[in-house]
């Protein structure tokens, strides 16, 4: 059974920016530097056969704005630099400069970071070095490359690999990841926008680095994921984020809404406003509708987690649903009587039976059958419906004011 309505027709409103104001963030290996996000546009949203959106005032391009992101995670690591470069201590001193392709073979002793060499292991007496590259310059780790610098630092007796570049450059590694390149030009365009925006807003966080490269954060496969379409959006878009009152937006995606898009209020309890709950009829992945069926296991374990009152499971009804049609609450009966799972516990209790999305149906209690639509949280942009809307004539920027509301386009610029 088809769990809502699609809508037949959608109505766009205009939005308003504000000025903006500086956000520190870093622009070099150690942070620093300042970034100004200015001169934000309103997103027009528009019908779909509107095509005439004029951003104008934009900027030029922005000098290099340095991310850390967290490749490795081990005791050993090797690197390989097959174009010059140079090693240095943390205090800048210089270990190594090679002009030549230089193999690092690394490991950990005394709590220092160790090079291991045909004569031995060679203590350096430090827990951090840095490797760079020269400009264009990349390295090979774990079987991939990546562009810019390494940062190797221990934490708790582990050596974090860290790839050290510009956003713009990371991004390159991001869109073909998280999109394929086959889609159409102004989806991948979008998802290129909000995967810097995403990264722009983590800068500056505590540790030795600020994003991951999986999907806990976004994916990231480095310059192996590179495409020549995904270098394309980047390229069109350099510089580009998603501003909410004068900083970067909170962009949060998924790969497919169902046909109508989660508001955050629903999925994590956080009202931010321009995460809203919005129809989305042009998200048709394939697979939809999906069916799943739980094991008594399975449904056990989240009941004792999230309804433990309920006692042995006997059956769980849906008495109420969202904007969205996703359930606001489920009823969950069982020998020790009924147990109301409400709030944010509706969403996580879903998603811990191994559900692809929130957006569901009870087909069957015994054995316990879900039925639903959609792949992922269902928060923000959805990837599928970017492609539906992208491939029916819609711009890079219609698509971002769609499924963020409210937010504007601008530009972020180094300041130091």
């Amino acid at each position: 059974m088809r769990l809502w309505t699609v809508l037949n027709s959608i109505l766009f409103a205009c939005v308003l920016a504000t000025p903006a104001q500086a956000i520190p963030v870093s622009s070099t290996l150690e942070h620093g530097a300042n970034v100004l996000v200015h001169n934000a546009q309103p997103f027009l949203e528009a019908r779909v056969s509107t095509k005439d959106i004029l951003l104008s005032s934009l900027q030029t391009p922005p000098k290099p704005l340095i991310l850390r992101v967290l490749i490795g995670q081990q005791s050993k690591a090797n690197l390989i630099f097959p174009t010059s470069h140079n090693a240095t201590y943390t205090d800048g001193t210089l270990l190594s400069q090679s002009a030549t392709p230089l193999e690092w073979n690394l490991s950990i002793q005394n709590g220092k970071i160790a090079i291991v060499t045909e004569a031995g292991l060679f203590d350096t007496g430090h827990n951090r070095l840095v490797f760079q590259t020269d400009f264009g310059g990349y390295f090979q780790f774990a079987g991939r490359v990546y562009r810019g610098a390494a940062i190797i630092t221990i934490r708790g007796g582990t050596l974090n690999i860290v790839n050290a570049l510009d956003v713009e450059d990371y991004v390159r590694g991001v869109t073909p990841s998280e999109m394929p390149s086959s889609w159409p030009d102004e989806a991948l365009k979008a998802q290129t926008i909000i995967a810097r925006t995403y990264a722009i807003a983590k800068l500056n966080q505590s540790g030795d680095y600020d994003v991951c490269p999986t999907a806990a954060c976004q994916v990231y496969g480095g310059a192996n994921a590179e495409t020549i379409r995904g270098n394309a959006a980047a390229d069109a878009t350099r510089g580009l984020i998603v501003s909410w009152q004068d900083r970067p937006a909170t962009t949060y995606f998924s790969s497919d809404s169902g046909g109508y898009t989660a508001s955050g209020q629903e999925i994590w309890g956080t009202n931010t406003p321009y995460l809203q709950a919005r129809p989305d009829p042009l998200s048709t992945a394939p697979n939809n509708p999906w069916s799943l069926k739980i094991s008594s296991g399975t449904i056990q374990s989240v009941v004792n987690r999230y309804a433990a009152k309920a006692g042995s499971f006997r059956s769980i009804s849906i008495p109420a649903r969202t904007e969205s049609g996703r359930p606001s609450a489920l009823d969950i009966t069982g020998a020790g009587g009924s147990v109301r799972v409400t709030g944010t516990n509706v969403y996580a209790f879903i998603r811990a039976l191994g559900a692809k999305s929130s957006l569901i149906g009870i087909s069957s209690n015994n054995p316990l059958m879900l039925e639903g639509y959609g792949n992922g949280h269902g928060v923000g942009l959805s990837q599928y419906g970017a492609r539906g809307l992208a491939a029916s004539g819609w711009t890079f920027d219609q698509i971002l004011g769609y499924y963020y509301v409210g937010v504007s386009l601008a530009n972020y610029e180094v300041t130091q």
